[in-house]
């Protein structure tokens, strides 16, 4: 009877572990991968710029150098809940013409460019960084006060780009740009207008610089040494190592060397999001501020206080998770009148949602998009 019993409390046990088990698994947000062939077409529209730089510059060239040429950002309409009816949308150009043609293309007709082959001066252009996202900054309000991510955030667009001057087989740095820029327009109707923007203010630039000073007293590099130098993120341990180190990323360095500095953890489910309980020296303490964590398989990030599986796309990764909270007031109608919904007043009840959607990591910073 004794030994029955003993029996029936192991797998009572046992069946437990198992249920808390899939608990705590479900606790984490499950990114689905996403389907890069549907897309959200992307406009530039031509523009031109007087004075053109034809008497300067013969043509130029674009380097994309991104960490995902495949897309320009995610679209996600009511976030990856609403994965099974195709969101998120990747924007993209024209499926006949790449990102660096399309903006060659575009810049060429910009500053006026004729391929004039007498004029000995190129330009290339570097893109390191261009990413539009529904959730650029945390929005700006018309008294230039910048306002918490819980009220909200701004679209935008994230570029960093190289300028260099080809002359020969020589090239010279120019200058870099590293800008984010916010609009109050809608996407996806106005994501070509976002690309714009960033392009001419960078090209402003080049209105402003001296290109025979440049070739007297600036240092030649060769190509080789453009590509060698853009090429060292791929070099990264997170991208190259086959196996993942089990542990606790306090920053994104530690994420990014593939190097945890936290072995031993326990991930627990809490009433306002999840909470990794970390055990150092023996002594075991709720670690809130790390970055995310790996179980030896899968890599995990903070979002939103929720833990969300990343997916590595080529030199980068991406999730779905948490970045803004929605805000909703709604009248209490039992306790409302006409004339209150005229009047916008009465009895009101506020309610607040986590909003999941597509975002990638970018490699440089850690900060997501």
């Amino acid at each position: 009877m004794m030994n029955t019993l003993l029996n029936l409390l192991k797998i009572i046990f046992f069946l437990f572990l198992i249920v808390l088990n899939c608990f705590v698994s479900n606790a984490q947000i499950d990114t689905k991968p996403i389907n890069y062939n549907n897309k959200a077409e992307t406009v530039l529209q031509n523009e031109i710029r007087t004075p053109g730089m034809a008497n300067k510059i013969s043509s130029v060239n674009v380097i994309d150098a991104r960490d995902d040429t495949s897309a320009l950002g995610y679209y996600s309409l009511d976030g990856f809940t609403n994965f099974k009816k195709g969101w998120p949308k990747t924007y993209y150009f024209n499926p006949s013409s790449s990102v660096n043609a399309s903006i060659e293309k575009w810049v060429s007709n910009y500053l006026q460019l004729s391929n004039d082959t007498s004029i000995l001066n190129k330009i290339v252009i570097v893109i390191k960084k261009l990413w539009i996202s529904q959730e650029i900054a945390p929005v700006l309000y018309s008294n230039e006060k910048q306002g918490q991510p819980k009220n909200g955030w701004d679209a935008g667009i994230i570029s960093r780009l190289e300028f260099y001057l080809n002359n020969g087989s020589a090239y010279y740095p120019l200058f870099r740009v590293d800008s984010i820029f916010t609009f109050k327009e809608q996407l996806p109707a106005f994501a070509g207008e976002f690309i714009k923007v960033a392009l001419k203010n960078s090209l402003t630039k080049l209105y402003q610089i001296n290109l025979e000073e440049i070739i007297a007293k600036r240092r030649k590099l060769s190509y080789d040494e453009i590509l060698t130098s853009n090429a060292k993120k791929s070099g990264l341990p997170i991208l190259n190592f086959i196996t993942y180190k089990k542990g606790v990323y306090k920053n994104f360095e530690e994420f990014k060397n593939n190097s945890p500095s936290i072995i031993e953890y326990e991930l627990r489910e809490g009433k306002l999001g999840d909470i990794l309980y970390v055990r150092v020296d023996k002594k075991e303490y709720p670690e809130r501020n790390a970055w995310g964590f790996c179980d030896g398989v899968n890599l995990f990030i903070n979002s939103g206080d929720k833990y969300s599986k990343l997916i590595r796309h080529q030199n980068t990764f991406y999730f779905a998770g948490i970045k803004s909270i929605d805000r909703n007031v709604k009248h209490e109608l039992m306790y409302t009148s006409l004339f209150n919904l005229a009047t916008n007043t009465g009895r009101k009840k506020t309610s607040f949602k986590a909003v999941e959607k597509y975002y990638q990591v970018d490699m440089d910073t850690g900060e997501i998009y």
